[in-house]
């Protein structure tokens, strides 16, 4: 969701238009989102990001040239329809009455300003209502009386919390609000909604009337079942599993994602830290790989345990490089869903073995295995023009070669180093011993198969 915030931002500003991939938002997710606090506890902020959607939004920034509909269009007319949707959720039939009461108290309190947005909004419509072990919630949607001008989305989200059984006028109530979104995505996806009771802690997706969600477990991905409930899904503690959804609208994959997590309340324990950093490489600082362990990407794109693969710092990173890299970094790896592994590092300014602003670092997809003691492991640093490349044992410099030209070389220190070459074509990556004899190369970290999925997007 984050890469397709950025896809379509770059789709009005410049009119390039995107192509739908599911892959990228996988690989920009770590990169784009984590600038806010974070816990590995996986409490706090409810990510609320969305797309806005209108089938009839005005010629301008997004459309195709020669007045043709561009994906951003798209994507606008199917949010417009889940809008429209009927509400959905165990509570939604059983009083409708209550339905209209909280649409209506909702859209007072956003035209008093109580809330994010405070455009004029014309419409409020509940998408979701129902309890969930001792909460009840909301999700609803603002439809604005003109497009934003700037996003040109029409709709905005929110979710909404408060005690089960709770009055309409305690779950419309500000303080109830626990997330809102500038825009309303056609496949909304959220989760844990910042609450400390497991019991009430979930996971759900909605997606447009006529589309059914179905869901297939890691790491296989191949058995998927459509979701009893069909246009929505509520995955609790009890229920949740590892897996991931998919949204079929008029009988075509529209779009495929990792589950939504409900992630753990407790930090990895100490014999978990020690089997994920054994055969680690650098200098492991445990409370940053503890941290990076409990931020739990491998629950819900892997197919097996993380791995923490190196440890130590970013030295002397090269220009261009936007992020200060003077915390201890850390690098974790796992078996990817359908192939490959998936390989994250970061750099966390944190006092605390639990808590930490994540600082900067960086993503990639290798068809290798890097928690071998003998692999080399390359991850390009966030959208810099530089690797940071973990090393084997006996190295002393690392280069960067494209087309039999050196590019850039660095001498290891912690068994890795940092080199440019990330913006350059056909990039290989050589790590070499103290008599500047090659002992190993590697491809620079390429996108991930794009024959993984068989999502055409929105």
């Amino acid at each position: 969701m984050d890469q397709r915030v950025r896809e379509l931002l770059s789709d009005a500003a410049d009119g390039v238009r995107a192509v739908p991939d599911p892959s990228g938002r996988l690989r920009a997710r770590q990169r784009r989102a984590r600038r806010r606090r974070v816990t590995a506890a996986g409490l706090g902020l409810v990510a609320v990001i969305a797309i806005g959607g209108w089938a009839g939004l005005p010629a301008g920034p997004g459309h195709g040239e020669g007045g043709g509909v561009s994906d951003f269009d798209r994507m606008q007319q199917w949010a417009e329809r889940l809008r429209v949707s009927p509400v959905r959720g165990g509570l939604a039939d059983a009083d409708p009455g209550y339905v209209q009461e909280l649409a209506r108290l909702v859209l007072g309190h956003q035209r008093a300003g109580a809330f994010r947005i405070t455009a004029e909004v014309t419409e409020v419509n509940v998408l979701f209502l129902d309890d969930i072990g001792d909460v009840r919630v909301a999700f609803v949607a603002f439809h604005r009386a003109v497009p934003d001008p700037t996003t040109q989305w029409i709709n905005a989200s929110a979710w909404f919390m408060a005690p089960r059984g709770a009055a309409a006028s305690e779950l419309a109530d500000p303080r109830a609000e626990m997330g809102t979104g500038d825009g309303l995505s056609p496949f909304e996806v959220t989760g844990n909604f910042g609450t400390v009771d497991l019991d009430s802690a979930a996971a759900i997706a909605l997606v447009p009337d006529g589309c059914v969600i179905e869901t297939a477990a890691l790491p296989a991905l191949d058995d998927w079942t459509p979701a009893q409930t069909g246009s929505y899904l509520v995955r609790t503690r009890a229920t949740e599993r590892p897996e991931w959804w998919r949204a079929v609208c008029d009988g075509v994959v529209r779009e495929e994602t990792a589950a939504r997590q409900i992630l753990p309340t407790t930090a990895p324990t100490d014999e978990q830290v020690d089997a994920a950093v054994a055969g680690a490489r650098g200098g492991i600082d445990r409370d940053a790989a503890r941290f990076a362990m409990g931020v739990g990407e491998s629950l819900a794109y892997g197919s097996g345990p993380l791995t923490v693969v190196w440890g130590g710092r970013i030295e002397d990173p090269q220009p261009g490089d936007n992020v200060d890299y003077d915390d201890p970094a850390t690098m974790v790896a796992y078996p990817a869903a359908r192939g490959g592994w998936q390989v994250s590092v970061g750099t966390w300014s944190t006092g605390q073995p639990v808590e930490g602003e994540y600082i900067g670092g960086g993503e990639a997809w290798l068809s290798w295995d890097p928690t071998t003691p003998s692999a080399i492991v390359p991850v390009r640093l966030d959208d810099s023009d530089s690797f940071l490349v973990v090393t084997p044992p006996g190295t002393s410099e690392v280069r960067s070669v494209a087309g039999g030209r050196t590019i850039d070389t660095a001498a290891v220190t912690d068994a890795a180093a940092v080199v440019r070459g990330a913006g350059t074509a056909d990039v290989v990556l050589e790590a070499l011993d103290a008599a500047g004899t090659v002992i190993g190369t590697v491809p620079a970290p390429a996108d991930r198969p794009t024959d993984h999925h068989t999502a055409v997007g929105w």
